[in-house]
């Protein structure tokens, strides 16, 4: 066995490694391979020269495609632009080729190692595109091979100044359980700022150009984290399949980008815990307060103001619930141009405020199913219709086609006094 790993660790088993050029007379081919002319490369990698070797948006990432039944090409596409070129510009990629069915994360370690290792030897010495190399990178690629096989590190001088030297990471991040379909992602960085545009010609819309650490599946996922937004609502709304999205959120929760907390709902009920007689006494949280609270409408603000969002914040006592406690401080809420959303939001991030669950009644799972179909759809579409047909908002709300869908409404948030149920809290028979 390899020194470090695990007897049920698998080689990394490296069948064959490519150097993959974009010719200006032939286009996208293989230069050479170890072992020579592996699997037929020359007459596939034409087929698979576009994916391979694709457009610039690509350059730093990794890119696999799959081939014949059990094998995959993985690699990092290179792209280096100087005018000395004849197409100013030198596109290469050098490939492994690996068994499909074995752990990928090395397989992409291995590549982003090779992509940056011969970018740097392109730069400084011209290897790659000089013709009269091409044996030379045949005997380099084949010493890689050998020796990341064997000890899945390796050592190969080129020339006096430069080596091929790396190590494998089999590297997997322990990642938090996945969170409840319920609970409501809370963004902790801003993620559209991690993801940097650049403007197109032609007046075409931005393109949205990705660090390297990032995956594009990524991009619909985190444009919907806005803190209101249940995972089950993203999952609904977005083009990614259930599993990635759960999977994603797994990760930004372990890179510490978002945080989980139950949805925010009118018929929920708060209260301090023991950390607000401090909390304020941290100056982050004492400079981040109004401007969380108040959705940036207001940064810092001076000790009146800090000393009024405290006082608020006593209010809070789990006897009333979120809608009861805006009604009774519905002025002073306007006034200080708080957010009731974002302010609860605040207190439950840093962790002197709690949701209450208190259970007077259970829904049963048609009932739960009944009451958020009323509250999200039936009732809200109903009322528009109306509305188009110049309704006023109070004749509305008293149209006898309103009003017995708002009162089975009201029956079943009785039912759930206190608490906002999830899709994971329903029972199957009413106790």
């Amino acid at each position: 066995r390899l020194k470090g790993l695990s007897m049920d660790t698998p080689p990394l088993d490296l069948r064959a490694l490519l150097f993959c050029v974009f010719d200006k007379d032939e286009g996208p081919m293989v230069k050479c391979s170890d072992p020579p002319q592996a699997f037929g490369v020359q007459f596939k990698f034409k087929i698979l020269g576009r994916y391979l070797l694709p457009e610039t948006f690509v350059q730093g990432r990794v890119v696999s495609v799959g081939v014949e039944e059990d094998k995959v090409i993985v690699g990092a596409p290179v792209y280096i632009e100087d005018t000395q070129y004849s197409r100013n510009c030198f596109q290469f990629n050098i490939c492994l080729v690996a068994s499909s069915t074995a752990d990928p994360e090395p397989q992409r370690d291995v590549a982003q190692h090779l992509a940056e290792v011969f970018h740097t030897l392109e730069v400084d010495t011209k290897l790659l595109s000089s013709a009269s190399e091409v044996d030379h990178i045949q005997e380099i690629l084949a010493q890689v091979r050998q020796q990341l096989n064997a000890a899945e590190e390796c050592f190969v001088r080129v020339g006096d100044s430069h080596a091929v030297s790396f190590k494998v990471r089999r590297w997997h991040p322990a990642l938090p359980d996945a969170p409840l379909p319920s609970s409501v992602p809370v963004p902790l960085a801003n993620l559209d700022a991690l993801l940097p545009k650049k403007k197109l010609e032609g007046g075409r819309p931005d393109e949205v150009m990705l660090p390297q650490p990032w995956d594009s599946t990524l991009l619909p996922v985190a444009s919907m984290i806005d803190g209101s937004r249940t995972v089950q609502q993203i999952c609904d709304a977005g083009p990614v399949e259930d599993d990635a999205v759960f999977l994603i959120l797994q990760h930004l929760l372990h890179f510490g980008l978002v945080a989980m907390i139950d949805e925010i709902r009118p018929e929920g009920r708060y209260r301090l815990t023991p950390l607000f007689h401090t909390a304020f006494e941290d100056a982050a949280v004492a400079s981040n307060a109004l401007r969380y609270a108040t959705a940036g409408c207001r940064e810092g603000g001076g000790e009146a103001e800090l000393q009024a969002l405290q006082a608020l914040y006593c209010q809070l006592n789990g006897e009333q619930t979120l809608e009861m406690f805006q009604d009774a401080n519905e002025d002073d809420l306007k006034r200080q141009d708080i957010s009731p959303k974002h302010f609860v939001t605040f207190g439950l991030l840093q962790g002197f405020l709690e949701k209450i669950d208190t259970v007077v009644g259970v829904l049963t799972k048609n009932e739960f199913v009944e009451l958020e179909q009323l509250r999200t759809k039936d009732i809200p579409q109903k009322k528009q219709q109306l509305k188009d047909q110049g309704l006023s908002s109070a004749e509305v709300n008293k149209h006898p086609e309103i009003k017995p869908l708002v009162s089975r409404m009201n029956t079943l948030k009785g039912k759930q006094i206190g608490r906002g149920l999830s899709s994971g809290d329903v029972s199957e028979t009413v106790p």
